[in-house]
């Protein structure tokens, strides 16, 4: 039997977004990227260590970027991620 992929959060995603019902977390940091099925981070990180994880690319992991700032996200950022998520005009509750 398969074991279902984890949700890798950083802990203010964590904090801001909560976890999906149903999936396993993991904080990016303690994780070496094998068993993950997507990523999510905020711009209220710190900083973009999250980027600079070099499976997290190898293994073509979607990264879900949370918007919780008000003004546009930096392009840098824009090709780093699969979806940005803006909470000022999402709906974010999963079913």
């Amino acid at each position: 039997m398969l074991n279902q992929l984890k949700i890798a959060y950083t802990k203010k995603a964590l904090e801001i977004f909560g976890s999906i019902k149903g999936r396993d977390i993991v904080d990016v940091n303690d994780t070496d990227f094998t068993d993950i099925a997507s990523v999510v981070m905020t711009d209220a990180d710190e900083d973009r260590f999250v980027f600079d994880k070099e499976m997290l690319f190898s293994f073509n992991i979607p990264v879900f970027f949370i918007k919780t700032k008000a003004g546009l996200v930096d392009d840098s950022v824009i090709g780093k991620v699969y979806r940005v998520i803006d909470l000022n005009d999402t709906d974010h509750a999963f079913y």
